[in-house]
Formats: structure tokens, C-alpha cells, sequence
């Protein structure tokens, strides 16, 4: 019976979710080229101060408790008092965007390590199951049996919340990159947009 339920488990292992999560990653919709363009030629004009917060922003943004709704409140907040025109405050949100999306981008690849290596890990316990099970007459083999297979279990939910968070995150990036598409075509890419220092 132990045998069975063991060899179903195994069974189950071959569907490896980074098979799936593999290709989607390697699928990610790119930044707009036009973006980055403008990211190349807004940026160095910010002031310090600015560019952390813009920072902060985005590393809120790019985690589960951010929402992309809250950005603009922000920018107001944050520039209150000052006379930025409309193409300024878009460029503040595109700059915010484009650095969500980084961060977004390494916590994509640092999960992907992370389940890359969830997965060997569960290989070689599969391994080490199909290995012990031979010896399942013997009660200490019994014992190391369960204890395999219980790593293992504990190894197979660890995969699914961190394919989970993988998965959330691609999907939040995408919505950011849809967002940034349609701010890119709001505004006229081949006129230059004013830039100023920003206290």
C-alpha cells in the first residue's frame, strides 16, 4: 500500500510546474522600446531626491500590497505645490512604471532559481524513495520511507506557492507593461517631452 501511495507521488512529481512556468517566462512581453527611450533621456535630468522616491514608489508598486491605481494620488502628494505640467507628471508615472517592472523582472528571475531548485531537490528525493523502497520489509526502512515521503510533500507544496508567486507576478508585470503601453501611445514619441529639474 505505502508502495502505491508512493510510486502515485512519484508519478504526480513528473508534472513539474517550472516545465510550464519556464516557457512564460521566457515568453515576457518586452518593455516598449519607446519607454526606455524616454527613460534614457528623462532620468538623468531628475534630482537625487526625486529619483528615490520614485524608487520607493516602485518597489511598493512592484510587491502585492501596491497598486497601480494609488500612483497618480502619489504624485500629487508628493509634488504638491510645484507647477508640473501634464506631460511632467507622465513622465514621473512612466519612470515609476519602468522601475516596477525592474524590480518585478528580479524577483522573476530569483524565483525561478528558487523553484529551479525546489524541483532538483524533489528529484532526488523521488530518487531516494524509488532507491528505499526496495527495502520496505525492514522496519527502519519503513520509517525512512515516511519521513522521505513526508520531505517530499512539504517539498511539493513549497513548489506550488512559490510557482504561485511566480505566477502573480508575471501577471502583475504585464498589467504594469499594458499600463505603460497605453501612456506610450497617449503621448507623441517623436516630439521631445519637456524636462526640467524637479525639486
Amino acid at each position: 500500500m505505502i508502495i502505491h501511495l508512493i510510486l502515485a507521488i512519484i508519478a504526480l512529481g513528473v508534472l513539474h510546474p517550472e516545465n510550464a512556468i519556464a516557457g512564460d517566462v521566457q515568453r515576457l512581453r518586452e518593455v516598449p522600446n519607446e519607454a526606455k527611450v524616454l527613460q534614457a533621456k528623462i532620468l538623468p535630468h531628475v534630482q537625487p531626491s526625486v529619483q528615490r522616491w520614485i524608487n520607493e514608489m516602485a518597489k511598493s508598486l512592484s510587491q502585492e500590497k501596491g497598486e497601480y491605481i494609488g500612483l497618480q494620488p502619489a504624485i500629487q502628494s508628493r509634488f504638491k505645490g510645484q507647477s508640473l505640467k501634464a506631460e511632467m507628471k507622465t513622465s514621473i508615472e512612466i519612470l515609476v512604471l519602468m522601475q516596477a517592472i525592474k524590480y518585478m523582472d528580479d524577483d522573476i528571475q530569483a524565483t525561478t532559481v528558487k523553484l529551479r531548485r525546489i524541483e532538483k531537490q524533489k528529484k532526488d528525493l523521488e530518487a531516494r524513495i524509488r532507491y528505499e523502497q526496495d527495502k520496505v520489509t525492514i522496519e527502519p526502512a519503513k520509517s525512512l520511507l515516511d519521513d522521505l515521503k513526508g520531505r517530499l510533500d512539504g517539498m511539493n507544496e513549497m513548489s506550488e506557492m512559490t510557482s504561485l508567486r511566480l505566477q502573480m507576478t508575471m501577471d502583475r508585470r504585464s498589467k504594469f507593461i499594458s499600463t505603460l503601453s497605453q501612456i506610450m501611445k497617449k503621448i507623441s514619441t517623436t516630439q521631445d517631452i519637456l524636462i526640467q529639474n524637479i525639486k
